[in-house]
């Protein structure tokens, strides 16, 4: 059994997993992971656990229908032997289901990585992390509601983001540098109009703001959830942003 385990929590089956697996190779490889799938969206996991307080993450995942896999994953550790867990999931401002106030009581729920987990939103999805027309620009780049939808995002943001960043499994070292400054400068931008990388604000005030941004102007600011993660979770003498 692993001292030191975490475990990451993904929206989706594959691509997350890809995305995710680039960052550690690059910035994460002395850090023992267990990546699992929900199978569903972050609505889906809202009614599942809604109505019991007490219900743990570890036990929901290890038990999802949609990812049997998980079962086998998981296998040997019990809730107690995870000592983090964080969450990855899309906003989906154009799901059917989607209501403000129960995204922003699922990150009050998940708001501690050593307790009851702590999650971690991509603005729209999880393809904002390749949506980059350039270094400079990405601060002002947003997205209309209407093409938040998977199909729809997934080719705009393959089509105007820079090829680098759609290349995952070549991203380097420094690409991930860059890939978290520009977005913890951008979610600081979002919640305060300030552009700085010394610290980031937390992910409630960030959807406060995009839910507020949203409706005034029915867009969003496209923001990956994956490098703010990792502004987090990786000590900062070891990150070197400049």
């Amino acid at each position: 059994m692993l001292t030191s385990t975490v475990l990451c929590i993904f929206e989706g089956q594959k691509r997350e997993h890809d995305y995710f697996s680039s960052l550690q190779r690059a910035l994460l490889n002395d850090v023992d992971v267990i990546k699992c799938s929900y199978g569903n969206d972050i609505f889906e996991l809202y009614d599942e656990i809604k109505d019991d307080d007490d219900l743990n993450i570890v036990d929901v995942i290890r038990d999802s229908k949609s990812c049997p896999k998980n079962k086998g994953l998981l296998e040997g550790f019990s809730s107690d032997d995870i000592n983090q867990v964080y969450l990855f999931f899309d906003m989906e401002c154009h799901d059917e289901k989607y209501i403000a106030k129960n995204l922003l009581s699922m990150l009050d729920r998940f708001s501690q990585e050593d307790d009851t987990g702590k999650l971690f939103i991509s603005y729209p999805m999880l393809e904002a992390l390749r949506d980059i027309p350039s270094i400079d620009s990405f601060i002002g780049v947003m997205i209309d509601a209407e093409n938040c939808k998977g199909k729809v995002y997934k080719k705009l943001s393959a089509d105007r983001g820079m090829q680098k960043y759609s290349q995952i499994k070549k991203l380097t070292a420094s690409d991930w540098r860059t890939l978290i400054k520009i977005n913890v400068e951008k979610a600081n931008y979002i919640v305060t109009d300030d552009i700085h990388s010394d610290h980031c604000c937390e992910q409630f005030d960030i959807l406060n703001s995009q839910v507020a941004k949203l409706q005034e102007t029915n867009s969003i600011y496209v923001l990956s959830a994956f490098p703010l993660f990792a502004y987090y979770h990786i000590p900062k003498d070891k990150l070197c942003l400049e």
